[in-house]
Formats: structure tokens, sequence, C-alpha cells
């Protein structure tokens, strides 16, 4: 049995569908908000399918910079699982404005995930370095870096610091070289339906990994879900 770490089912009409073929396979899911609505949509998907479904809220880079008015309150409820998707996103910025936009509000929710002890969820694009230090400076130690597609050196500095890279279903020579080199916690995930198409893509998560270190399968399977077990404090 797998746990997708990371995934997106607000955005999915079928979502029924969905969830019943997932469960032949899946323990858990994740499912991530990016936005004040895609929060609010994620929590009541958690309650329809609780013990199935886990929610992460948050407001991530892309939302953020598009709100100067900075109304970036969301309830948290008792049901999340860890504060994210949150980060900087450089690749997205086009200008200072949105960048400091960004950060207030990255900064925002990392005091949040600390006020309620929860783990974050990093993405980070083009901001690998600027991300690295925010965190280093408050000191965070759950961390999952969603869909990592840092250098090597970030990786290592990563790994240093105790927090989890997420694999996702597509093929990367540094993710390889990686999990080949370093002895790094890892979890997987689809980020369904923008790069797996379902939940049920995990699978090819797990089988990039498991080629890479050139090991089962079924123990890549039972490691990265222990990982999202003690990363969520999901008692399954």
């Amino acid at each position: 049995m797998y746990i997708d770490s990371h995934c997106h089912l607000e955005s999915y009409k079928n979502l029924d569908e969905i969830i019943q073929k997932s469960k032949s396979s899946l323990e858990a899911i994740i499912s991530c908000g990016h936005s004040i609505e895609s929060s609010k949509q994620n929590t009541e998907i958690a309650k329809k399918y609780e013990g199935f479904v886990y929610p992460v809220v948050g407001i991530g880079p892309q939302a953020a910079m598009k709100m100067p008015a900075k109304n970036w309150k969301i309830e948290i409820p008792d049901s999340a699982v860890a504060v994210g998707e949150i980060g900087l996103d450089y690749v997205a910025a086009q200008t200072t404005e949105e960048i400091l936009l960004q950060k207030e509000c990255f900064s925002y929710y990392i005091d949040v995930a600390i006020q309620f002890n929860l783990p974050l969820v990093i993405h980070s694009r083009n901001a690998y370095d600027d991300v690295i230090e925010i965190l280093k400076e408050n000191q965070t130690k759950k961390v999952m870096w969603h869909c990592f597609t840092g250098t090597f050196k970030h990786a290592e500095c990563i790994n240093s610091q105790g927090h989890y890279i997420s694999f996702p279903p597509i093929p990367s020579r540094t993710r390889v070289k990686i999990v080949q080199r370093l002895d790094i916690k890892l979890t997987v995930e689809t980020d369904a339906p923008f790069i797996g198409m379902t939940p049920l893509d995990i699978e090819k998560s797990v089988e990039l990994i498991a080629k890479a270190k050139n090991e089962k399968k079924e123990d890549i399977a039972r490691i990265t879900t222990e990982n999202a077990k003690n990363l969520f404090s999901l008692d399954l």
C-alpha cells in the first residue's frame, strides 16, 4: 500500500470515482491547498472521506503575489496534517513587489505552522537558496519539499536539516543521483492531476526510486509509506 503525499483532489469533477479506485492501492491521500479557496475545498473533501484523505492548508506563492491586501488568514482545521503548499516561486514572480508578497506570505505561514506544531509542505521554483535560508532562520525541522527540482547541493543541505524530499512520477537525473548518493528521507507524490493523472500514479514514483536504488518496489513502498506517516503524524 502507498501514501500519496501530495495531490490536489479539489481539481477533480469525478472525485468519488477517483477515491474508490485509489482505495485499491493507497492507504491514504494527502490533498494540498495552494489558496484560500482550495484549502477550504480540501478541508471539506477530507471530511467527506475521513480516514482516507487528509488536508494540507495554506497559500502558495502564486496566489500570495496576487493578494496585495495580504488577507492571508485561513482557519486551520483539526484535521490538517501540515501547512502548505507554501514557499517561493521565482518563475511565476515578475516584479519585486510580487517577490516581496511571496516572502511575506511564506513567513506568515511558517509562523502558523510553528503555532500549530504542524510540518511544512514547500513549493519552490528557482528559489531554493532563499527558501533554504528562510527555513534555517526559523529552525524548521519537519519539512517536505514537494516535487523537488533543486540541485544535488541543495539536496545535501536539505538532508543535513533532516527534511524530506518528495518524489513525483517523472524521471529526473538529479533525483536519481540524490537517492543513489544520499541517505535522505523520501516520500512519494503524484501532484495529480498536474503531473500524475490520478493518485494511482504513485506506483510510478515508487518504481523510479526502486530502479535508481536497485531495490525492491515493495521495500520502497514500505519505507516511503512509513516516512509519510511519521511526517504527517498519521495513525493508520
